[in-house]
């Protein structure tokens, strides 16, 4: 038992001394240079639901539903989330699960209509649908390239830089 702790604390002050020195390297902070993103990254949910898109452009076009319709379900989403935000930060329990057994059974019924709007009118949609998935997969790999693309040019300018380190 000793012998491992005299072990770790060896190995602890070599790890110590040995960080250390490098630390105390002389560092210009002027050689320090930081890479500003150009583009705003994006996350794969910020590409949203391209079929839910796709079929809302659809009832639209077949006008089975109206711009003041889907503005006011907006409106009430936007009234929703700042209703839970409000009993969140009262902090009262109770009525926070209730609310939210509220809105999902609201929104289990929403999801109920749709579905039976798609099977209503499923020969129209599905080539819709099937072109809203290859668009979401276009865009999916589109972003994924320039993903690749950028992480490709950090490596060449990495590697720039470390040859120009090296050279002076």
């Amino acid at each position: 038992m000793t012998k491992t702790i005299l072990k770790i604390g060896v190995l602890s002050a070599f790890l110590a001394a040995s960080l250390n020195v490098q630390a105390n390297e002389n560092i210009d902070l002027d050689d320090v240079t930081m890479e500003v993103a150009d583009k705003k990254m994006r996350h794969a949910r910020s590409l949203g639901s391209p079929i839910r898109e796709a079929v809302t452009e659809f009832m639209l076009e077949k006008g089975d539903i109206t711009q003041e319709e889907l503005e006011a379900r907006k409106t009430e989403r936007e009234a929703d989330r700042a209703a839970l935000k409000a009993l969140k930060e009262a902090g009262d329990e109770d009525a926070l699960a209730i609310k939210k057994e509220e809105l999902k059974a609201k929104r289990d019924a929403q999801r109920e209509q749709m579905k039976a709007y798609k099977e209503a009118n499923a020969d129209e949609l599905q080539t819709v649908i099937e072109q809203a998935k290859q668009e979401a997969k276009q865009a999916r790999e589109e972003a994924k390239e320039e993903r690749e693309q950028r992480r490709q040019d950090m490596r060449e300018k990495k590697k720039e830089r470390k040859a120009q380190q090296q050279g002076e």
